[in-house]
């Protein structure tokens, strides 16, 4: 390296890792998320045209996401200038560390968000009486009551959670 260097010499390497990994997670959990929502929302245009607009939502949420790894990928990689100040390997581990905390946590969510957008549009606008055994009827009629009405609360996605994740016989039913 030049003379003008100052600090480690691999320091860099581990902060553009950082920024690289902020930007390809954040944008796997958004890819991931989108295509998996969108399915929903294109059932959702073949079973009720009208709601299209409304189940959209989780598409966007999903989009987000990558903009959000690119906005941390950006400030990393501006903070990254070894000519203009000393860049250690403290600041290569500390901008690596908080690339791979805000891509992981974008795959995470894009993740989460897809499973519960689908499962939202298909539940609660196309298939919301299939999903139903004689087992747990009870449950099933309080999640039918609750995401049939127009104005569903917040709750309801956290039914859906719960039956996706703790309720293994509606796994098999859903798809």
């Amino acid at each position: 390296m030049s003379s003008t260097f100052s600090g480690d010499e691999t320091a860099p390497f581990f902060g553009f890792l950082g920024a690289a990994a902020a930007l390809v997670f954040s944008c796997m959990g958004a890819a991931y998320g989108t295509a998996k929502s969108g399915v929903g929302v294109a059932s959702m245009g073949v079973m009720r045209p009208e709601l299209v607009m409304k189940s959209i939502v989780p598409v966007v949420m999903a989009g987000v996401l990558g903009i959000y790894g690119l906005i941390i990928a950006v400030i990393i990689s501006t903070g990254i200038n070894p000519k203009a100040k000393s860049y250690y390997l403290f600041d290569g581990y500390a901008h690596l560390s908080s690339g791979l905390s805000c891509g992981l946590a974008g795959l995470a969510a894009g993740m989460a968000i897809g499973i519960v957008g689908d499962a939202g549009v298909s539940l609660c606008h196309g298939k919301g009486n299939n999903i139903c055994n004689r087992s747990d009827e009870s449950t099933c009629t309080i999640i039918n009551r609750r995401c049939t009405r127009e104005k569903a609360g917040r709750g309801k996605y956290l039914w859906l959670l719960w039956i996706y994740f703790l309720q293994p016989q509606f796994k098999s039913a859903h798809v």
